[in-house]
């Protein structure tokens, strides 16, 4: 935390839920851990996995683009919702919890709180898990509030570096909107230029 780096032990353990990760017979200390946890979500009818990010952005929740699912998010209180995670994840970014309960057929959702060196962070993650409860009628709603607009972005194109090597043009924000020919950044050692080919919004920059 002091480093506002992410760490952990040998494995990423939200990148273990796959059935290469569950099967394997592994003793990993993260594998054991993720085998445990995948046979309480096999019990469970919800899920609701609660992140921080190293960067600051607005709060924001990844649902998948079902109507069940996005009818439970437009009540948590949090109005960027990022959909299409499921389907462009792949072989990079796959083996998250929520992708893993959402296979199973029951709604999954990620919670980023903003940033852990953000003290409201804790705030917010308590307000969508209470708000999270009430909608499932386990508890009762503290107050009665409108529900905020629900602003829907969609996830359709994973960029990652060829070279492994890459500076941004600056520190973008997440949900910034980027239009064809702005500069993003620069691409390996030569630094080549990489320019955008497209609108769209940026979306988990230096997250």
């Amino acid at each position: 935390m002091e480093a506002n780096t992410r760490s952990y032990r040998g494995y990423n353990l939200n990148r273990l839920f796959t059935e290469e990760y569950l099967n394997s017979g592994s003793k990993e200390y993260a594998i054991q851990r993720a085998i445990d946890l995948s046979e309480i979500m096999d019990e469970a009818d919800y899920l609701l996995d609660i992140h921080s990010t190293s960067g600051p952005t607005v709060p924001f929740i990844f649902s998948e683009n079902r109507e069940r699912n996005l009818e439970i998010v437009s009540n948590l209180g949090i109005p960027h919702v990022i959909i299409g995670w499921n389907e462009v994840a792949g072989d990079v970014l796959a083996g998250d919890t929520e992708t893993y309960m959402n296979s199973l057929g029951k709604p999954g959702f990620t919670l980023e709180a903003g940033s852990h060196l953000d003290s409201g962070a804790a705030d917010i993650a308590y307000e969508v898990l209470h708000n999270y409860l009430a909608h499932l009628k386990i508890i009762k709603k503290k107050t009665r509030k409108d529900p905020p607009s629900i602003q829907k972005v969609s996830m359709y194109k994973v960029i990652t570096t060829a070279s492994g090597v890459f500076q941004f043009e600056k520190k973008f924000p997440n949900f910034h909107p980027i239009q064809k020919g702005d500069l993003i950044g620069y691409e390996g050692k030569e630094k080549n230029p990489l320019l955008a080919e497209e609108d769209f919004i940026m979306l988990l920059p230096n997250m």
